[in-house]
């Protein structure tokens, strides 16, 4: 929605690389979409807090970094070409076996010129 008002693929034919670990544990994502001439990588995280599949509440992140391990749920958009990184800031994260859904409000960690809301839906294959 907002500045992004369309549809991303994922791109190449690799499955995206994801890792639920026990419960207690991480579960790690990571997958590469494209829109047009756009390319993202899309991070999804529960670093410390998983406790297996269902939902987990965005909420602004303690330490602006993946892998920190302060047990909560991150979702996180880097533009490939710019660098540019959006971080979730509220919304949630769904984890089930074979797919998930994440509705997120999305902003620059460095205070950029706006949030912008991000809507994902699909499956997802951890391989």
């Amino acid at each position: 929605m907002g500045a992004f008002n369309s549809c991303a693929d994922e791109a190449g034919s690799a499955a995206p690389a994801c890792s639920p670990g026990p419960a207690g544990e991480v579960f790690d994502g990571q997958g590469h979409l494209r829109d047009g001439n756009y390319r993202y990588i899309l991070y999804l995280e529960v670093d410390g807090g998983y406790l297996g599949p269902g939902a987990y509440t965005l909420v602004p992140w303690p330490h602006q970094g993946l892998g920190e391990r302060d047990g909560i749920a991150k979702v996180a958009v880097r533009e490939s070409a710019s660098g540019t990184l959006w971080q979730s800031v509220a919304g949630s994260l769904t984890i089930e076996h074979d797919q998930g859904f994440v509705f997120a409000l999305l902003a620059q960690p460095d205070g950029g010129p706006a949030s912008q809301m991000l809507k994902i839906t699909g499956e997802w294959y951890c391989g």
